[in-house]
């Protein structure tokens, strides 16, 4: 499939199949990480399903999405079962195949604003004091991957990919074409910067994502970011052992507001 050069909406697109709750979409060669699709944007494409099922009246809260597997270029096929469809709150799940084989499997969470207790963030979910976007250069990793070129990133030099004690990446990211939905690319932002655990290496290596789950704090995220606008991320890592690590993220709106949270776990 040719797209746009960082058409993120045009490279999500989905057509509907005849086959309820069945969709097909291609994953263009562009939107590539060093493992096959980058899973954030494997991810996208199922939280874009979800939104397009005539079950999901509400909006997508809640994502986790495990790979089975590469997910290569080429045309793909999602199936989204509703499980359970509640007054408060919906589950789905969805089943990701390319070349005959499942390479994903995802479960899902949407559900409607409702009262409740609220109250500022702090601590780690406080936007951190970082110079605006404008002041770094876009950021290209030392090997070429295709996803840094869909994708505007800039990032603090003195951040990242130097030897230290903590295991954290922060910078700005904003798609090259407006957007029209931000939650997919909100789970797309998830997994699109280098890993923080590469601050803690002398020699970076290609991650392998085993599962990505990403919470969309916002119910309209597109109320506080505007289709071409920065989106400011952290992502810190904490403990490696076992041949696994973790990595937990937050995303933040021009304005400070917390759009996403998201964690993930990895080969080591």
């Amino acid at each position: 499939m040719t797209t746009l050069p960082g058409d993120f909406e045009q490279a999500v697109g989905l057509t509907r199949s005849k086959v309820p709750g069945r969709f097909l979409a291609e994953v263009p060669e562009g939107w590539q990480g060093p493992n096959g699709a980058n899973g954030g944007f494997t991810g996208a494409l199922v939280a874009r399903a979800l939104e397009a099922s005539v079950e999901a009246h509400a909006p997508l809260r809640s994502l986790t999405v495990h790979y089975l597997r590469r997910v290569p270029p080429g045309p793909v096929t999602i199936e989204v079962v509703p499980e359970r469809i509640g007054r408060q709150v919906s589950t789905l799940t969805a089943r990701v195949e390319a070349d005959g084989q499942t390479v994903a499997l995802a479960t899902a969470a949407l559900a409607p604003s409702r009262p409740g207790v609220q109250f500022a963030p702090s601590g780690p979910l406080a936007m951190p004091d970082i110079a605006p976007p404008e002041s770094f250069e876009r950021f290209f990793p030392p090997l070429p991957l295709p996803l840094f070129g869909e994708i505007d990133v800039r990032l603090d030099p003195d951040q990242l990919l130097t030897s230290r004690d903590r295991a954290e990446v922060v910078g700005w990211l904003r798609p090259l074409q407006p957007l029209v939905s931000a939650r997919p690319w909100l789970v797309q932002v998830a997994d699109a910067l280098p890993p923080a655990l590469f601050a803690r290496l002398d020699e970076p290596f290609p991650p392998l994502t085993i599962d990505l789950t990403v919470h969309v704090r916002a119910s309209d995220p597109m109320t506080h970011v505007g289709p071409d606008d920065w989106l400011l991320c952290r992502f810190t890592s904490h403990l490696a052992t076992d041949g696994f690590w973790e990595e937990d993220g937050v995303i933040w709106a021009p304005d400070g507001t917390v759009l996403a949270q998201s964690r993930q776990l990895a080969l080591a």
